[in-house]
């Protein structure tokens, strides 16, 4: 196992892979918790060895996220019900933990779509605060974190939707661009779910590989009730569609 390190260590030109300790012990695993969202269908075998929440047809889950020199992607495990054991920590307190580690770490970023072009205004529109000046003018937004690796995870972080409703108080549509990115679209009446859905779903076919897929499905969010939800319209009448 120390050969194996030695030629890991080297072939990813890192200092060093994070000891046992980082891992087995709470006390010191817990600040390289973090969320991400995966489908659930498409994961429900994993899925039942692992802590996680479900959110319509996804599901939040937890690993532990580890900064490697020099490298744009951190190392990462997937924390199952195995190693919660061995912590002896409950689910929420682990979510908890996790939530407060990407607000510091990755914290949500909302940008316009043209900013990626170098076309938009590039600031972050969740970082102003409570009260915004105006109403963005643009036509779709991506909704990631400031890595921009498994930054769909967002769509779920606290208090981010609230945000964006103030932003678009008209309301907005969820698109599942694939499991690093979310696209928001504002409801201006140009745009309708079954296009929207079915735009999703050509988008995931031809241009998203199979595990990086979140979803063939649209969604809003209720403003009364605080939550998100899958929009009926958005769905095609054959669901052999779906992968």
């Amino acid at each position: 196992m120390k050969e194996m390190a030695k030629l890991a260590e080297k072939g990813m030109e890192i200092k060093e892979i994070p000891k046992a300790d980082k891992v087995l012990v709470y006390g010191k695993a817990k600040e390289y918790l973090c969320v991400r969202i995966v489908n659930t269908k498409a994961n429900r075998k994993r899925l039942t060895q692992m802590p996680h929440q479900e959110l319509e047809d996804l599901s939040l889950t937890l690993a532990l996220c580890f900064p490697l020199d020099g490298r744009r992607e951190d190392g990462s495990m997937e924390v199952t019900d195995e190693l919660m054991g061995i912590w002896g920590m409950e689910e929420e307190t682990l979510f908890q933990q996790a939530w407060g580690n990407m607000e510091r770490r990755q914290p949500p970023v909302l940008q316009d779509m043209g900013a990626m072009f170098g076309m938009a205004d590039p600031r972050n529109l969740l970082a102003g605060g409570a009260d915004f000046p105006h109403k963005p003018e643009g036509q779709m937004f991506v909704l990631t974190n400031q890595g921009m690796r498994y930054g769909a995870s967002a769509l779920a972080c606290p208090g981010v939707m609230e945000k964006i409703s103030r932003l678009f108080p008209e309301g907005f549509y969820i698109l599942p661009s694939s499991i690093h990115e979310v696209l928001i679209v504002p409801k201006d009446g140009e745009l309708v779910p079954k296009e929207l859905g079915n735009l999703v779903r050509e988008v995931n076919q031809i241009e998203v590989s199979s595990d990086e897929v979140l979803s063939d499905r649209v969604y809003e969010f209720d403003r009364e009730k605080g939550k998100i939800r899958q929009i009926p319209e958005s769905l095609p009448k054959e669901r052999g569609m779906e992968r």
